[in-house]
C-alpha cells in the first residue's frame, strides 16, 4: 500500500503540471485562483508523501477553497480522508476526482482498491471495469492484478483467475500474477497445472516459503521424489523458521 501510494502521488505531481488551467476567457483573477490551487495541491501531495498530514490537510483545504473542481486537490483530500477513516468523505472526494472535468484514472485505481479493502466488492469491480475501458490508462496488467487480488479477498476464485490470465496475457512476466496462479491452481487440486505455474514463477520470481512448499507437495503427489526432496531442502535451507518449514518437518 505504501509503494502504491508513493507511485500515485508521483503520478499526481506530474498531473498537476499538465492539468487544464481553464478557459482563457475567464477573468484573470479566476485563472489565478486555478493556478494557485494547482500549486497548493502539489504542496499537499509533497506533505502527504512525507507523512505530514496536518500540513497536507491545510494546503489541500486551501486548494479546494480556491478551486473546488480541481481534481488533483480532490484526489489528495480523498487520500487524506482514507488516513482519517472518514468513509463518507472518502467516497465524496474520490468521486469528485473521478467524475470531474479532468478525471484522474489513478484516483479511480486507488478508489477501487479502497472499496475492495472495505469489502465493497461489487462497487470495486465497477471501478475496475471502468478503468479497463479507459483507452489512455497505462499499466492495464497491474489493474487486472489488483482486480484479481480483490476477487481473492471476496473468495471469487473464478473471476480472480480470469483477471490474472488477462494480466499475464499483457505481461507474461508479472511475478505476483504467477504467484497467485500457482496458489489458486494448488487450491483447486490440479497438480499438473500447479507444476506448470510454480515452474514459471520460479524461473523469474524470488523464492518464497509458500511457493516452495506448494512445489514440494505437488511433486510428492505427482511422484517425483527427487524434485520434492530438492524443494524440501531449498525450503528448509532458505526459510528454516517459516511456518512451511515447520510443516515440512512435521511431515517427516
Amino acid at each position: 500500500m505504501r509503494l502504491l501510494l508513493t507511485l500515485c502521488i508521483a503520478l499526481l505531481l506530474s498531473a498537476c503540471v499538465t492539468e487544464r488551467v481553464g478557459d482563457p476567457t475567464l477573468e484573470e483573477g479566476k485563472k489565478s485562483d486555478k493556478q494557485q490551487a494547482l500549486i497548493r495541491a502539489q504542496l499537499a501531495a509533497n506533505y502527504l508523501q512525507r507523512e505530514e498530514l496536518k500540513v497536507a490537510l491545510d494546503e489541500v483545504t486551501t486548494a479546494l477553497e480556491l478551486d473546488p473542481s480541481n481534481t488533483s486537490a480532490n484526489y489528495i483530500m480523498a487520500l487524506l480522508q482514507v488516513r482519517f477513516k472518514d468513509r463518507d468523505k472518502v467516497d465524496y472526494y474520490f468521486r469528485k476526482a473521478i467524475d470531474g472535468p479532468d478525471p484522474l484514472p489513478n484516483a479511480q485505481q486507488d478508489y477501487a482498491n479502497y472499496l475492495c479493502r472495505e469489502g465493497e466488492y461489487k462497487k470495486a469491480e465497477k471501478e475496475f471495469t471502468a478503468l479497463h475501458k479507459n483507452p489512455i490508462y497505462p499499466n492495464q496488467d497491474l489493474v487486472y492484478l489488483n482486480e484479481a487480488e480483490c476477487f481473492i479477498r471476496a473468495n471469487d476464485f473464478e473471476k480472480s483467475e480470469k483477471a490474472l490470465r488477462s494480466a499475464l496475457k499483457i505481461n507474461p512476466r508479472l511475478v505476483p500474477a504467477l504467484y497467485h496462479m500457482t496458489v489458486l491452481s494448488f487450491q483447486s487440486g490440479n497438480m499438473l497445472r500447479t507444476r506448470a505455474w510454480y515452474q514459471r514463477y520460479l524461473e523469474i520470481g524470488p523464492d518464497k516459503p509458500r511457493i516452495l512448499y506448494i512445489a514440494y507437495q505437488t511433486e510428492t503427489t505427482l511422484g517425483d521424489k527427487d524434485t520434492a526432496s530438492s524443494m524440501a531442502v531449498r525450503l528448509k535451507g532458505k526459510f528454516p523458521d517459516s511456518e512451511q518449514a515447520q510443516l515440512l518437518r512435521g511431515n517427516r
